[in-house]
């Protein structure tokens, strides 16, 4: 399926522009390799091939927020400084309601 909508989408000129927000992150990994791992970067650059830019932009706010709002109730609950997270549950939900909100 998804080998499918890489063939459908190839020839058209949005299909890369999905790449972008891969591009700027990618950049902010090569400057602070702490700030976002390669594979929170390779997971959104296959969301921006398949979904494109706006939506993809989308789900990077919505993965923010589900972000946000867990490292708020970690650090009220634990009262722990959380260094570090996976993002991928977060891009997950943000693909999720961008699905759900957006189509």
């Amino acid at each position: 399926m998804l080998i499918l909508i890489f063939v459908i989408r190839m020839f058209d000129v949005q299909f890369y522009f999905g790449l972008i927000p891969a591009l700027i992150l990618t950049i902010l990994f090569f400057v602070n390799s702490n700030a976002i791992g390669a594979g929170d970067i390779k997971l959104i650059a296959l969301i921006g091939l398949v979904l494109g830019l706006e939506k993809t932009l989308f789900v990077i706010m919505g993965m923010s927020i589900s972000a946000m709002l867990y490292l708020i109730f970690r650090l009220l609950k634990d009262r722990v400084n959380v260094k570090s997270i996976p993002l991928a549950p977060f891009l997950t939900f943000g693909v999720f309601c961008s699905v759900i909100l957006l189509y």
